[in-house]
């Protein structure tokens, strides 16, 4: 895994934008786990950094550690004559040493997160022929080429995961949608908040616009604005259908069998609860925050050696650097359909602290 840190220096924007567009860059591709800041935010409320400005090395690599990420990227950038100067490094997290740093600039900041994604699959040594084979269309196409919608939306972004204010997430992100009503991104996290804001009303309009412009995510993305489509509509049987078919189509995404787990749940299905995590750890060793899940749900069983087993499984089971390139090249030696639709999951987390 890898964590992707974004210091800004200019604009609010970019600092939360950045790493929010370099994940979704990477969300493409399944051998590439790939985590922003947003996703670390408790980690965040915990220390004096709330908002990531400032997060001192130490502290990067005790998240990255903490979540059992094996990489993580801290990085910085600056708007220079118009230019925008981003600085990238990738460190190992156990060893905190630094593995590689990158400068890119242009005036075009959608092509600069196209470049740095690339570029990071080099660096973390992902095959060649894999990179060049696999889907990689660019940001702009699964998000906006809009800079003024992409500011909102991360300014939007912000307000909501960070500082937890509602309201004015929800004015940034009608503008967003204002700016490109083709923002799909930016309707879906509309809908959520109008939703979990009681106004249904709306909530409907910002997810029929998702819907009429699904093309503009990434395709398992597609899947859970789906199961959200059939959700609002208490279609249950449908949003079932819709998530097997996602683990079907992309049996190696992690999030995806998570989804599906969760709706088994709902279900009250304790036996195909189990499988999906059971796959997880077999995709991904390194998921230890599912082991205790995972014990719970073999204690409901009556399986209470295999649930009191699982801490050894946790000490044993630290995934080397070795055996994912192991992985690796048997995924470029193998025909694709040995390997999942789009070969092995390579985890890559961005934690991003600006």
């Amino acid at each position: 895994a890898a964590a992707a840190t974004h210091n800004n220096t200019h604009r609010f924007s970019g600092r939360t934008g950045i790493p929010i567009a370099l994940d979704a860059d990477l969300d493409q591709d399944l051998f590439v786990e790939a985590q922003s800041s947003v996703n670390f935010v408790e980690h965040l409320a915990q220390t004096d950094y709330p908002d990531g400005v400032g997060l001192p090395f130490a502290l990067k690599r005790q998240i990255a550690n903490d979540r059992h990420l094996p990489y993580f990227v801290s990085g910085s950038y600056t708007v220079e004559d118009g230019r925008y100067v981003v600085t990238a490094s990738l460190f190992e997290t156990r060893r905190g040493r630094l593995l590689q740093e990158r400068t890119f600039a242009g005036d075009d900041l959608f092509a600069l997160v196209d470049e740095m994604a690339v570029q990071l699959k080099h660096d973390l040594e992902i095959p060649e022929q894999y990179i060049e084979d696999v889907e990689d269309l660019p940001i702009g196409s699964i998000l906006t080429n809009s800079m003024a919608a992409f500011e909102a939306m991360a300014n939007g972004f912000h307000a909501l995961i960070v500082r937890e204010e509602w309201e004015v997430a929800a004015r940034h992100l009608e503008r967003a949608v204002a700016q490109d009503p083709t923002f799909a991104t930016a309707h879906y996290a509309l809908y959520r908040i109008y939703l979990l804001g009681n106004q249904s009303a709306k909530a409907q309009l910002a997810l029929q616009a998702s819907m009429e412009h699904i093309y503009k995510l990434a395709e398992k993305d597609r899947y859970t604005l789906k199961i959200s489509h059939y959700e609002f509509r208490q279609q249950p049987d449908k949003v079932l259908a819709v998530a097997k078919m996602r683990v079907e189509l992309f049996p190696d995404d992690i999030d995806g069998r998570l989804q599906l787990a969760q709706l088994y749940v709902f279900h009250n299905d304790v036996d195909a609860t189990i499988a999906q995590f059971e796959q997880i750890l077999e995709i991904d060793p390194g998921q230890y925050s599912h082991l205790q899940t995972l014990g719970k749900l073999y204690q409901q069983r009556g399986e209470f050696d295999r649930a009191f087993g699982l801490p050894r499984t946790i000490r044993g089971a630290v995934p080397e650097r070795r055996r994912v390139f192991q992985r690796h090249r048997r995924c470029v030696r193998e025909p694709r359909p040995a390997c999942g639709r789009q070969g092995a999951v390579r985890s890559c987390a961005i934690n991003e602290d600006r």
